[in-house]
């Protein structure tokens, strides 16, 4: 199957001590989109999936940096093969829970950018049209980096999905 998955992003706001201080990024929300490849056998599915998912933030406080409080671009790109379990089978109304990990670029403006493990929990539904043809919801939360750190990220995500089966 292919899929194209499109939604609004939430990203849990950063605050902790780093070694030079406090800092702080407070997210807006922002858009995520993703493109996946996939197969499916029983009750299992697994994929291919690349995203992107816009982070902007607003306001950073760091002793080094001082406050800032405009808008600054941020990002996240992420490569991830998911895995999920559909808790029925040839039904029209499919629910099921997955799991994903692989690699995030984060880019926070010129403060940050790097490249982490990146781990995904999925639970949504999937509505058949036709044999071949399916739309559904989707939530995610997604992680990645250690608690504290100024390129870790976390976010939840709603989605709608869109899939082909072929």
């Amino acid at each position: 199957y292919i899929e194209l998955k499109v939604g609004a992003n939430a990203p849990t706001n950063l605050k902790d001590l780093t070694q030079v201080g406090n800092f702080s990024l407070d997210f807006g929300n922002g858009f995520t989109g993703a493109l996946a490849l996939g197969f499916a056998m029983d009750h299992m599915r697994f994929e291919a999936e690349l995203s992107v998912t816009d982070a902007n933030f607003t306001e950073i406080n760091d002793v080094q940096i001082a406050t800032i409080d405009r808008q600054i671009d941020g990002g996240l790109t992420t490569a991830m093969v998911n895995g999920y379990y559909d808790l029925t089978d040839d039904f029209i109304i499919t629910p099921y829970v997955g799991i994903g990990v692989g690699l995030a670029s984060t880019k926070l403006s010129t403060i940050s950018d790097s490249k982490r493990v990146a781990f995904q929990a999925i639970t949504g539904f999937r509505y058949k049209i036709q044999n071949n043809l399916w739309v559904g919801g989707e939530y995610r939360y997604f992680r990645t980096g250690t608690e504290g750190e100024l390129d870790s990220f976390k976010s939840s995500s709603f989605m709608t999905t869109f899939a082909v089966v072929f």
